[in-house]
């Protein structure tokens, strides 16, 4: 029998995946679940399978309180986005190649905003694209990443600052596998692939999964490319964290453990008793009945055909009975309890509203001078928070970014006809994040603020101003 041919590769990383998804299975399959509902109410289908279970066949509404939400905040974001920008920087090189990420940066925090408000987190993974594969050059890339194929190890840090090992999974074709890779029909065999316990989505007739694994080692970070239990690639930069940052929504505690999760947590109670309620109503108004009956209804039970319908009857329906007169009174409306209905709506939709305050100052109708100046800005606390996490993550990004255009443009080249020369020692350089939307939402009040205090001085002295 042939020896297996010894691989070029340190092959120990595929034990450690292993151990790692088995440790981190329980944690990431609470994500994948919650990501799933997250994803599934903001795509206007509100109701689980539990949910039908306990209504049955009814119908279901889903109210698009978080759509409206959430793009009205992305909207305001992109409006004053946040800068990222480099500190005590004299390479003008560094800082045009940096410029040129700008928006790449825009783009991708608008996409991160929108994870972090919706499921709750996203990843960023900062990784290269070939310019020139005869000189091996690379051009650095932000890649967004679902945050459903992410599987991350215990850290500290909310940026993963600290994280020793992550792993991203993609999913490729079998064939691609094979010509890319050289791998045969018994190495893509099912039972051999190391995420088959993660449940990853896929055709396994025809695809594959990869796990490209990201590991803190001396020197750096070493990326391993591992197809099933085969190790194809391997490399190691040096960098000192890993080149993925999470962006991370609000902390939420989960059988004792931090997870991270989107307005949509904080409103979920509430929201789905307003779609029951705005289901209710539209089952009711679907089944009503569709002309007046009259009739005890406390004969109901016992003389059902006194409520038959005829050619010439119509019945609508009563809450009394007058006996002189034999007809029915207190007419009542045609959707049995529409308006108690109709109530419990509105009422949630205000606390809802309550929950998720204002995306930007806004001056009330008919708000008095005293009141704006008496303002603490409660209202834009909920959108505050995950833009100063926004701000956090992209700061990481940027600090990744930065290592790793000292790492790719280490010699010189000519890109464009434009020669570019090796970047050199960025020690003293650090990346900055300007205060973008929550300095122009301070401005809004602070202006607010000015003008109630002109108009109440005005009023108090109105000599001094004429």
């Amino acid at each position: 029998m042939a020896s297996k041919k010894k691989s070029k590769y340190d092959e120990s990383v595929v034990d450690r995946v292993r151990d790692l998804i088995s440790d981190r299975s329980a944690y990431s399959e609470r994500d994948k679940d919650d990501i799933d509902l997250a994803r599934s109410a903001l795509s206007g289908w509100g109701f689980s399978e539990d949910d039908r279970a306990v209504r049955g066949n009814k119908p279901e509404i889903t109210v698009p309180v978080l759509n409206t939400w959430i793009n009205q905040v992305i909207s305001a974001y992109t409006a004053s986005p946040f800068g990222v920008g480099l500190e005590n920087n004299n390479n003008q090189v560094l800082g045009k190649i940096f410029e040129y990420a700008q928006h790449d940066i825009v783009d991708i925090s608008n996409e991160m905003l929108q994870n972090m408000l919706g499921v709750g987190f996203g990843y960023v993974l900062i990784e290269t694209d070939i310019v020139n594969s005869d000189m091996g050059w690379q051009k650095p890339v932000l890649k967004a990443v679902d945050p459903r194929k992410v599987i991350v190890d215990y850290c500290e840090d909310e940026t993963l600052s600290d994280c020793e090992c992550a792993i991203v999974v993609d999913i490729i074709s079998k064939k691609t596998a094979k010509t890319r890779f050289g791998l045969d029909d018994y190495q893509l065999r099912g039972n051999k692939d190391i995420l088959s316990a993660y449940a990853i989505e896929m055709d396994t007739k025809n695809q594959c999964s990869i796990s490209n694994v990201y590991e803190k080692v001396d020197g750096g970070v070493r990326i391993t490319k591992i197809v099933y239990d085969n190790v194809v690639e391997q490399t190691t930069w040096p960098l000192s964290r890993l080149p993925i940052v999470r962006f991370y929504g609000n902390d939420c505690w989960i059988d004792n453990q931090l997870h991270y999760r989107g307005v949509w947590q904080t409103i979920y109670d509430l929201w789905m008793k307003l779609n029951y309620s705005e289901s209710e109503i539209q089952a009711r108004m679907a089944t009503c009945p569709s002309g007046w009956w009259y009739g005890d209804p406390k004969s109901i039970a016992e003389n059902p055909e006194a409520f038959a319908t005829g050619a010439d009857v119509n019945f609508y329906p009563v809450t009394g009975w007058d006996k002189e007169k034999e007809i029915g009174v207190q007419l009542m409306n045609k959707v049995l309890g529409l308006a108690e209905l109709e109530g419990t709506s509105n009422a949630t939709m205000t606390m809802i509203q309550n929950v998720l305050g204002s995306i930007t100052p806004e001056v009330k109708a008919n708000e008095t001078a005293e009141s704006i100046l008496m303002k603490k800005g409660n209202a834009e606390a909920t959108v505050n928070k995950y833009l100063v996490n926004l701000k956090n993550s992209l700061k990481a990004m940027g600090d990744v970014l930065l290592e790793l255009i000292q790492v790719i443009y280490d010699e010189p080249r000519t890109e464009d006809g434009i020669t570019i020369p090796a970047i050199g020692s960025i020690e003293g350089i650090k990346v900055s994040v300007d205060d973008g939307p929550i300095q122009a939402s301070q401005k809004g009040r602070n202006l607010q603020q000015i003008m109630a205090f002109y108009s109440m001085a005005k009023e108090s002295n109105p000599q001094a101003f004429n």
